[in-house]
């Protein structure tokens, strides 16, 4: 068991032609606990881009006039990506493409999926998530 180190892609996306994953679990010894650990891997943002993402959200809250019940999920995040992009040239944001991925992947999963378990319900191998009154992901067993 201390070998273990079993990597799944969560979240594949095309990025300039080619798939890219940009979400992945992973499941590890960790000897502090002395088991196993089910690791989640999101893209990592730097404090700028936190900020810069809180921001981005408040004003697609407020800018955003659609109901999604009634529109197709592809359309319905198009709809969300033109916001994005208005409200980052809005704020006068110099972004990257790189941290254009990045920002968007929090932008679907948290206006059009499930917010923080969204990835974790791409994990086919997962059977059960326990959550914290918190809110907090607690973990989940495959």
């Amino acid at each position: 068991l201390q070998r273990i180190n079993e990597v799944n892609p969560l979240v594949t996306i095309n990025y300039k032609g080619s798939k890219q994953t940009i979400v992945w679990s992973q499941i590890v010894w960790d000897p502090s606990i002395s088991a196993l650990r089910y690791v989640l891997h999101e893209p990592q943002l730097s404090r700028k881009e936190q900020d810069a993402l809180i921001d981005i959200k408040e004003l697609l809250k407020e800018k955003l006039d659609i109901d999604f019940t009634k529109i197709q999920a592809d359309k319905a995040f198009k709809y969300i990506v033109e916001k994005f992009y208005h409200i980052v040239d809005l704020l006068g944001f110099k972004v990257s493409e790189e941290q254009k991925v990045k920002l968007q992947y929090y932008i679907y999963r948290d206006f059009m999926g499930l917010g923080k378990i969204e990835a974790l319900m791409h994990d086919d191998n997962l059977e059960d998530i326990n959550l914290r009154k918190n809110r907090e992901v607690l973990g989940g067993w495959t």
